[in-house]
């Protein structure tokens, strides 16, 4: 099980039914992830209700049935099959199944609980995968790590931006509202030969799903650690980790040497 504090935050984020790529929904539940204490799949029982006697019930407030828990803190009760109070903005239907990701709020001859964001339309199996590789998201930093993912790697200075827009679908609420900049390559340390890089995509939403994101503007340098997107046909970065201070350059000049020579032959 988790191990982790169970306390009240104050920030409320609506929750999605997502029909969304997987891309999205791993980079979504990453970010809600980071602040969850307890994340549970559930359905909808009661809308304005409560199941803990200090909570009034509210437009707010719904009672769901919790049919299985992905993470939990260890000194909380188990609550699978036994009904709790959330407090969600949006109100999601009676009967709507969905994971809660959430905090604690108050606990008495039950407990409620304040919803950070929540995902339908996948089952448990598919959504403990899903948590698992946002895990794996949520703890990435090593450099070594940061350097064998990236498809190329080059210091540079971000030019002009503009929107870009797909064709493929219409955005949704999470989309990550690409915009797409220049790129003025001063050095190349890690190449991919089949796409060079002259441009690049960063998401612009202010979303929860993105929450990470660099904020570009023309004229910023640094280190890019550039990751190739086939479904549309560029370059992206997608976090602030994804950019490193030019002067970190000789750093990871380095490193990247090092894991040429650890390479077998």
């Amino acid at each position: 099980m988790k191990k982790c504090c169970f306390f009240a935050v104050v920030l409320l984020l609506a929750g999605t039914a997502w029909a969304d790529p997987p891309q999205e929904v791993h980079r979504y539940v990453a970010q809600v992830l980071r602040r969850s204490t307890y994340v549970f799949s559930a359905t909808v029982v009661h809308q304005h209700d409560t199941t803990v006697a200090a909570t009034p019930a509210n437009a707010q407030t719904m009672v769901v049935h919790v049919t299985h828990e992905f993470i939990k803190p260890d000194h909380l009760p188990s609550y699978a099959g036994k009904d709790i109070t959330v407090e969600i903005r949006p109100s999601l239907p009676l009967r709507k199944k969905a994971v809660f990701f959430t905090t604690g709020w108050l606990v008495g001859e039950s407990i409620a609980v304040r919803e950070l964001g929540h995902v339908t339309g996948y089952t448990d199996d598919d959504m403990a995968g899903i948590i698992t590789k946002a895990e794996q998201l949520r703890d990435f930093s090593r450099l070594d790590d940061r350097i064998r993912l990236a498809d190329s790697i080059v210091a540079g200075a971000v030019g002009q931006s503009a929107e870009f827009r797909t064709e493929r679908r219409a955005r949704s609420e999470h989309d990550p509202e690409w915009r797409k900049a220049g790129l003025q390559v001063q050095a190349v340390l890690k190449a991919n030969a089949a796409h060079g890089p002259s441009a690049f995509l960063f998401p612009s939403s202010h979303d929860v799903a993105w929450i990470d994101a660099p904020r570009l503007k023309g004229g910023e340098t640094g280190i890019f650690f550039l990751h190739w997107r086939k479904q549309l046909g560029e370059y992206v970065v997608e976090t602030k980790q994804d950019i490193v201070d030019l002067k970190e350059l000789e750093t990871v000049k380095a490193e990247i040497k090092k894991l040429q020579r650890s390479k077998p032959q």
